[in-house]
């Protein structure tokens, strides 16, 4: 195919001037119609460029008004237009119209010969598929020999730089660097600005290749499908604005099939090892490897050094309804989380799986020396990610037998975290009384006390929603603190100052009194285990 402008380079139509719509001149052409008669729908088709001396139409003032349009709705390339035959000009009214629609309407060369034009057309198209075919052949045997000698990311990146002269970075679906090739060593873009993109096109385009500018450069990148899947990104970028040429684009889609049977390797294995990092994981949560000798040895084949003590961090992920996979998440922690809670030790230390259900991270003494720190870089990189979770870090088990009792703790810290809504993470250690109010979940006093103490309360809000269990709730997370609260709740003082005197009519207790403060607190708490 050719675009307008290339086609007006050739042979039979140089000398040939732009009379309107010089804004679609890049619109492709797949050939080339001559007009016979008036009606000719049934004898054009989509990418068609339209040759006419305007014969069949040149006396009928309807038709011309409504030319241009219906040649643009028939998806054609564009009208050549030969003149001082049957008319002197193009009529006006299609000129105006083919600058409103971007249409390009060309006078063809004085003496123009349709079938010259049609026959240097077709030559230069068989040229060019002479041409693109052998392009094609090259960039296949480049492929098929990467494929063949066993090479990774690494080689195709390689390959792809040199075939484009650009920068190129193979990315995973879930915007994970895989490999790169600088061609232009000193020039660099920022990771951040990938996913920006790569977010945008998640909510908005199906179109397979996006350029977007950046701050001293541009850059390209080509969406790779696996199946209905997205295998993840091919981006080429460059210190000067570019845009790929159709042979840059059939190259990057030639290289794309390569990188489709590397992923599915890739997926192949790691699901391989997903199942055996499983199974390991969960016979040591649930008690079921024989020695620590046993233990270590499986640890070591997963290039793990397993030390006591051991901390268990267990996460409990919500994926995104699109885009969202647990190999991603699981890669992601394992990429940024892993060496950031390391603090510069060995990573062989700490251990990265997935239960089935919850992702789990076992943690040296060193990682979990900070536990605030460490809940918080696995939080960062997840809510990097667009994903909700909740977490719970345990105490250190000291030996294999104590791993079961610090799992029960975890799960029992994310558990609290998710119920109560107060953290999304939280260390067992901290949790203080929700530790028995949770063991004692199925207590039917638990249950009457948190009712005949709040019941009252919950009762009023339901006929007034006047929302004074929540302003309860932001008060006793705040120590009684009203001014932290109305903070909290995005409230005036003197609001929550009335709230509480509502409170306190409604439920016969003051919040100045300990004891009713305690038994407000001890109920409050349960209610957030308890509430769906």
């Amino acid at each position: 195919m050719l675009r307008v402008r290339e086609l007006l380079a050739l042979d039979h139509f140089r000398g040939a001037t732009v009379a309107a719509g010089g804004q679609g001149l890049d619109r492709m052409v797949e050939d080339i119609a001559i007009m016979e008669v008036p009606d000719i729908e049934d004898y054009v088709k989509k990418g068609d460029f339209l040759i006419s001396t305007l014969y069949p139409i040149h006396s009928d003032k309807r038709k011309l008004e409504v030319f241009i349009p219906r040649l643009v709705s028939l998806g054609l390339s564009g009208l050549g237009v030969k003149l001082n035959r049957y008319v002197d000009r193009v009529p006006p009214a299609c000129l105006e119209e083919a600058d409103r629609l971007g249409f390009p309407v060309i006078v063809l060369p004085e003496g123009s010969n349709f079938s010259s034009q049609i026959n240097t057309f077709l030559k230069e198209s068989l040229h060019r598929k002479s041409m693109e075919l052998e392009y094609r052949d090259g960039i296949h045997n480049k492929v098929m020999e990467i494929m063949l000698r066993g090479e990774e990311y690494e080689g195709l990146a390689r390959a792809l730089a040199m075939q484009t002269g650009k920068n190129v970075t193979l990315y995973s679906a879930a915007v994970e660097k895989l490999a790169e090739y600088r061609v232009d060593q000193d020039f660099d873009f920022e990771q951040q600005q990938v996913f920006d993109a790569v977010r945008l096109d998640q909510t908005s385009s199906e179109e397979d290749y996006k350029r977007f500018f950046l701050e001293d450069g541009c850059a390209v990148f080509y969406k790779v499908h696996y199946g209905a899947e997205k295998a993840g990104y091919i981006v080429l970028s460059g210190r000067q604005r570019f845009t790929l040429t159709a042979m840059e684009r059939m190259g990057v889609e030639q290289f794309a099939m390569a990188f489709r049977v590397m992923t599915q390797r890739q997926r192949a294995l790691d699901e391989l090892e997903r199942r055996y990092r499983e199974e390991f994981t969960c016979d040591l949560l649930f008690g079921k490897v024989e020695s620590q000798q046993i233990a270590a040895s499986r640890a070591k084949a997963l290039e793990w050094k397993l030390t006591f003590p051991v901390s268990i961090l267990l996460m409990d992920v919500q994926l995104p309804a699109r885009g969202g996979d647990r190999g991603s998440v699981l890669r992601a922690l394992k990429n940024r989380a892993l060496p950031a809670a390391a603090r510069g030790g060995s990573l062989e230390t700490l251990f990265l799986a997935s239960t089935g259900k919850y992702i789990v991270a076992f943690l040296d003494a060193k990682a979990a020396e900070n536990p605030e720190r460490v809940v918080q870089i696995f939080g960062d990189v997840l809510t990097g990610l667009h994903i909700g979770y909740a977490a719970g870090l345990s105490r250190p088990a000291e030996n294999l037998r104590q791993l079961p009792r610090a799992y029960q703790e975890s799960k029992d810290a994310m558990r609290i975290a998710r119920q109560t809504g107060q953290d999304r993470s939280l260390y067992f250690r901290d949790i203080g009384t929700y530790r028995v109010l949770h063991a004692a979940a199925g207590s039917r006093e638990l249950t009457e006390f948190c009712r005949d103490t709040l019941g009252p309360l919950i009762r009023y809000d339901a006929q007034h929603n006047m929302e004074l269990m929540a302003t309860l709730d932001a008060i006793l997370a705040c120590n009684g603190n009203l001014k932290e609260a109305a903070k909290k709740m995005f409230l005036h003082y003197n609001t929550v100052r009335y709230r509480q005197r509502l409170i306190e009519e409604q439920l016969g207790k003051r919040l100045s009194s300990l004891d009713d403060y305690q038994d407000l607190n001890l109920a409050m708490k349960i209610y957030r285990l308890r509430k769906p």
